[in-house]
């Protein structure tokens, strides 16, 4: 009886056998799915406690940490701010170069990760890696200069008070202005111009341009572009792309159209304005973060940002650093 016992427990334990393979096999399956889902979704941490949601604007993948060793111009090429000075031709293209130019859309963030310079080693890679094609995200040959750039996306009521405060310090910047902003506060677009800073071109919609067809993502540049030449007078060369999200054509897209793709090295979440950040830990912040050809990517919409400019700007030239204008 127990040898009959023993055999009629074969069966049942196959089946648990079988059982237990057969999960394991659906949650091994449902967490690579889970990784690929997430593959272009995953928040970054931009600084420590500190994570950006991915449906905020400025929020997306970090740029993979490399070795920036090789970051620096080669002997013979322009440097970053050469580039995107205008007059100098960019690096030619080949045919087979441009074939091989990808379409998939890469969401701009610096990451955490920094060098000795306390520069942005995905600040650096992201130049390495598309600065012939146009893109812009640190000047590392800039020496002990910072520059200030600004999101105008709608007028919130602080962009006068951080001119003011540009004003009485003597620094000046870039703003990134929208369709929708050069025609609600025109204004103020025109003070931007008078009091020597530099326009800067958000498109017209500020859609993801990696998403446009080639002829809606031109539209979204020149459109504005035409616009702002009409009614100011003035021609923009610097754009930045909306949500931070590009991809290789779009960059060249972008350099063929006369524009430079500037991007950051540095950001932190201001554009919350029903959370705004607390003044004096934001301060502390952004000098912290302070490094050799550093770009700051600010919002005009922030109250924080308003009343921290002028004591910012004190503290960065305090720290040895002078405040710089792109050129453009």
């Amino acid at each position: 009886m127990r040898h009959k016992s023993e055999s009629s427990s074969v069966p049942y334990l196959k089946i648990l056998l079988v059982i237990f393979f057969s999960a394991a096999a659906l949650l091994g399956g449902a967490y690579l799915l889970g990784l690929w889902l997430a593959r272009d979704t995953e928040p970054i941490v931009t600084e420590p406690g500190e994570i950006y949601d991915p449906i905020e604007p400025y929020a997306a993948d970090r740029a993979p940490v490399q070795d920036t060793a090789a970051a620096a111009p080669a002997a013979g090429s322009k440097t970053a701010a050469e580039n995107i000075a205008g007059g100098v031709e960019w690096p030619v293209l080949s045919g087979e170069r441009r074939a091989q130019l990808s379409g998939n859309t890469v969401g701009w963030g610096q990451g955490v990760e920094v060098n000795e310079k306390n520069q942005p080693t995905g600040a650096l890679y992201g130049l390495q890696q598309y600065g012939e094609l146009g893109g812009y995200f640190i000047l590392p040959e800039a020496g002990n200069t910072v520059y200030l750039t600004f999101d105008l996306g709608y007028e919130n009521g602080y962009t006068a008070p951080i001119l003011d405060a540009l004003k009485e310090k003597g620094a000046r910047g870039v703003f990134f202005v929208t369709m929708d902003y050069v025609k609600s506060a025109p204004e103020l677009v025109q003070r931007i111009i008078d009091e020597g800073h530099v326009l800067g071109n958000h498109s017209v919609h500020h859609p993801s341009m990696p998403a446009c067809t080639p002829q809606e993502a031109e539209q979204e540049i020149m459109g504005l572009h035409e616009y702002v030449k009409e009614h100011f007078g003035y021609e923009m060369t610097l754009f930045r792309f909306p949500r931070g999200e590009f991809s290789e054509k779009t960059l060249v897209q972008a350099r063929d159209l006369g524009y430079a793709s500037v991007f950051w090295s540095y950001a932190y979440v201001d554009w919350k304005t029903d959370a705004q950040p607390d003044v004096s830990g934001s301060l502390q912040k952004l000098t912290k973060a302070a490094h050799p050809g550093a770009i700051y990517l600010l919002h005009t919409v922030s109250s924080t940002n308003a009343a921290l400019m002028g004591d910012l700007i004190d503290n960065l030239r305090t720290e040895g650093y002078t405040i710089g204008l792109l050129p453009h």
